[in-house]
């Protein structure tokens, strides 16, 4: 312990790594030279260095940048004091505790003085997640009746009986805390008597609270596909597909809220799969071969030949829409307007609807490619 580095998060990570390094007969030493008031001292500098970084916004200091930094750093030093607790002796593991307490007191400080400003992809403290998971998991037994038996409420039910035993393979965030408290609070409060044709209660809370498991997605496409067969061949599937369209559409949502935040929104993919199921039951029903329809307007017009694939070319198309480098009324107005010019080495005839669905759920190995052109773009236009 020669040699202590500035006190603040420094102090924390040097008593672990002595810990780390030393041989069993100098742990006693390390120990006794971790004093309680250099802890304490180490722990309110942390907290005066983020009180003073606040304060320097105004000169330009990115504090949210900074502040994320310092909580995934407790967190890390968390982990790795943890750690070193479950393997050490017993002036290890002492030690150990002292410095978790104090880790703990800076992480309890960023999460309740400034949380509106942590991303919810952080890692959720594990001082703060066993206390979460607890009362979570308490007001979920309490609402857990609620929940209809339909295949959708057992879906429901069995990801939350996941969530709250800890059995979920991805890491706990702050944000799938935040997600999960939230659909556990509006159980209670949610119809689950109405009986409103094409989707179950159950269905519309998903939809509402933006539930996008695959899961849910293909009990949602085989409940709308079975639906109109139910309906009778009086009615064409194509209107009735735009009537459940329509439905679907007219459900509540809350804003700014998603299951999966790496995966498609449940709004994105429902809709883009109505687009493709109406596109293929119009091109039939007027006995025009599927993909073809879009490529009239096009006919005697010599097409451009991406040196890219279809589904590279629906990044690059949602992409223009998205930084508003066109200016649309809508991402399928976008591939609508420029699909039908276009062809790739392997695919001369493309459709709008097939290509805007590849968008919405895109390989991460065309992802790397679509970077790939847009970084060259970048060097040539650095160039000119």
């Amino acid at each position: 312990m020669k040699e202590t580095p500035t006190i603040g998060l420094e102090y924390f990570q040097h008593v672990l790594l002595s810990l780390w390094r030393a041989a069993p007969q100098d742990l006693q030493e390390i120990s006794l030279a971790v004093r309680p008031d250099l802890l304490e001292r180490a722990c309110c500098q942390v907290i005066s260095q983020t009180c003073a970084a606040e304060l320097q916004q105004a000169s330009g200091l990115d504090f949210r940048a900074y502040l994320t930094g310092s909580y995934r750093a407790v967190g890390r030093l968390m982990e790795e004091a943890t750690s070193l607790c479950e393997r050490g002796a017993g002036s290890q593991r002492a030690t150990c505790q002292q410095v978790l307490a104090s880790l703990e007191t800076i992480g309890r400080y960023m999460e309740n003085g400034h949380g509106q400003l942590l991303g919810p992809e952080l890692p959720l403290l594990p001082c703060l997640a066993g206390e979460a998971m607890e009362a979570l998991s308490g007001e979920f037994q309490k609402v857990r009746h609620l929940i209809p038996g339909t295949p959708a409420g057992v879906l429901l039910t069995q990801r939350l009986e996941r969530f709250t035993s800890g059995a979920e393979a991805v890491p706990l965030t702050r944000g799938s805390m935040d997600y999960f408290q939230q659909l556990v609070r509006r159980l209670s409060d949610w119809d689950w008597q109405s009986k409103d044709f094409p989707f179950c209660p159950v269905q519309r809370f998903l939809v509402y609270m933006n539930f996008n498991s695959k899961e849910l997605i293909d009990l949602l496409v085989k409940g709308i596909s079975e639906s109109c067969k139910v309906s009778g061949p009086q009615t064409g599937r194509e209107v009735m597909l735009r009537e459940r369209r329509v439905c679907f559409n007219q459900l509540h949502r809350k804003p700014g809220i998603v299951l999966n935040p790496g995966y498609t929104s449940l709004d994105s993919f429902i809709n883009g799969w109505f687009d493709l199921e109406i596109e293929l039951e119009s091109g039939m029903d007027r006995g025009v071969e599927p993909g073809r329809r879009e490529r009239a307007n096009a006919t005697g017009e010599k097409m451009l030949t991406l040196n890219a694939s279809a589904d590279q070319l629906a990044i690059l198309l949602r992409l223009l829409d998205e930084e508003r480098v066109v200016n649309a009324r809508s991402l399928s107005q976008v591939f609508q307007s420029i699909v039908p010019h276009l062809s790739t080495a392997y695919r001369k005839d493309l459709s709008p609807s097939s290509v805007r669905v590849k968008s919405y759920h895109p390989e991460e190995g065309d992802k790397q490619r679509v970077i790939q052109i847009l970084q060259g773009m970048v060097r040539r236009a650095m160039d000119y």
